[in-house]
């Protein structure tokens, strides 16, 4: 049905690779400005489920929890992005690292594909997962795409707790962009009144990832709060 997205495409299907690279390569002649064309996953984990998918993906591996299919995955990425890397070299192909397959698969990503590493990075309070996640960034950095992007969820409205998670903010950036990061997306939908100084100071370390973030919080607080800078740094503290 029309808007449905509970489902994926069968990724052994040589007709759903010359399907998705004519529709890449066809939108990128329509618009000769046009730097980019999503190759991601729905938002589903309904895969085929055929012998021939299962036999593709082997003995079943987990990462995080979830079973792994980043080898499924993004060899159908790759045989999309070597189609399109013949008539659009200079255009590139973002797809999220996310749910099923965020882990790096076992070969070299083609250099147009932009993976997006997607992760509730509000977690590396928990230090087994900021060195999982780190090494993953990493090791994403290495896999052979052209440029490895982060995803991140900023969000404050959906929770029931105050979520400015600045800690997380001043060590997630400036470590993806040291281990060779350079694209960056968070989902907001902001509690303005407790998320300012996550989606302030976020923006300072994308312009500026060396920069200390104790300092770029102290002119947050003096040249928005004024005379309450003080009061509100102890708030957020």
């Amino acid at each position: 049905a029309n808007g449905d997205q509970h489902w994926q495409p069968n990724l052994l299907s040589d007709e759903a690779v010359q399907h998705a690279a004519a529709v890449a390569s066809r939108t990128f002649t329509a618009d000769s400005k046009r730097l980019s064309f999503s190759l991601s996953m729905n938002d589903s984990v309904r895969y085929d489920d055929s012998p021939a998918t299962r036999a593709a993906i082997g003995p079943l591996r987990y990462f995080r929890r979830r079973p792994d299919y980043s080898n499924l995955v993004f060899r159908y990425v790759n045989a999309i992005a070597e189609l399109v890397l013949k008539q659009h070299p200079d255009r590139w192909l973002p797809v999220h690292a996310y749910y099923w397959c965020e882990n790096v698969p076992d070969f070299v990503v083609s250099h147009n594909v932009i993976p997006f590493l997607t992760a509730d990075r509000s977690r590396w309070s928990f230090p087994d997962f900021a060195a999982e996640d780190r090494d993953l960034i990493q090791r994403w950095c290495k896999s052979g795409a052209g440029i490895v992007g982060v995803y991140d969820y900023f969000e404050g409205v959906p929770f029931f707790c105050p979520r400015p998670i600045l800690y997380t903010v001043s060590q997630t950036i400036p470590f993806a962009y040291r281990a060779g990061v350079r694209a960056f997306f968070a989902e907001g939908e902001p509690n303005w009144s407790l998320d300012g100084p996550k989606s302030w100071l976020a923006a300072q370390l994308l312009w500026a990832p060396e920069r200390s973030s104790e300092e770029l919080l102290e002119i947050y607080y003096r040249e928005f709060w004024s005379e309450a800078g003080p009061s509100m740094s102890k708030f957020f503290a």
